[in-house]
């Protein structure tokens, strides 16, 4: 179930094989040494452009080209509204690995309150998921999900980097409906920025995977990317 549902979150849960990698998607890619070309191109050469990995990696049914860049080249490519190539009508986009030695769990959220669906509330839902799950490690990327017409549909995830002090086994403690905490709006106020001072109690349906530091690698294939970057079917 978390798999399926990950499937449509364009956050990536990737470890990277370099170090400082960053990730670009390329599963719209016809013509990979194009890619490789305009790539190259808009990094001038490998004053920007370090390294490629000769792997294609993988993550639910999206492929990624890893590449090492240089920190103002990772700063542009890395940008939420993504980056456009030439000859490329598209914009790509570009995500962060994680460390190799990374233990990630990857939650899925269910009947979160709406309030996180208005303009703003990821901020709020940040701070909530702080709160309520910060004892099972760091947040590292969450979001509320929307449905087709792009409604928050009161479900969202979460990923975190599990802290080294917790043991695996601690995990099983986390209950599949968690007591969650939350401000709510306050309807008479001037804004709808405005929360009340207490906090509601609600029960939140989670259901999660656990990346351990032996997996989260997402090998697809191992052909020489320079002349042969094809990816199956």
């Amino acid at each position: 179930m978390v798999r399926g549902i990950f499937a449509f979150v364009q956050r990536l849960f990737l470890k990277r094989t370099l170090d400082n990698s960053v990730l670009i998607d390329i599963l719209n890619v016809k013509d990979q040494n194009s890619f490789l070309d305009a790539l190259d191109d808009s990094c001038s050469g490998n004053e920007h452009l370090w390294s490629v990995s000769n792997v294609i990696r993988g993550d639910t049914s999206r492929y990624f080209a890893e590449v090492c860049v240089s920190p103002y080249m990772r700063t542009l490519l890395t940008q939420p509204q993504g980056f456009k190539l030439n000859s490329f009508e598209n914009s790509f986009f570009a995500y962060d690995s994680f460390s190799r030695s990374a233990e990630i769990l990857k939650i899925f959220l269910s009947k979160l309150p709406p309030l996180y669906g208005r303009k703003g509330g990821e901020a709020q839902l940040t701070v909530d998921i702080h709160s309520t799950l910060s004892c099972y490690g760091k947040n590292i990327a969450c979001s509320i999900i929307t449905n087709s017409r792009n409604v928050f549909s009161s479900q969202g995830y979460v990923g975190l980097e599990r802290d080294t002090a917790v043991r695996s086994n601690d995990l099983l403690l986390m209950a599949h409906v968690i007591d969650w905490a939350y401000k709510p709006i306050d309807y008479f106020a001037a804004n709808d920025c405005t929360l009340l001072p207490g906090f509601l109690h609600v029960s939140v349906h989670a259901s999660w995977a656990f990346i351990n530091r032996y997996t989260g690698y997402g090998y697809l294939q191992c052909r020489p990317i320079g002349s042969e970057l094809i990816m199956a079917g």
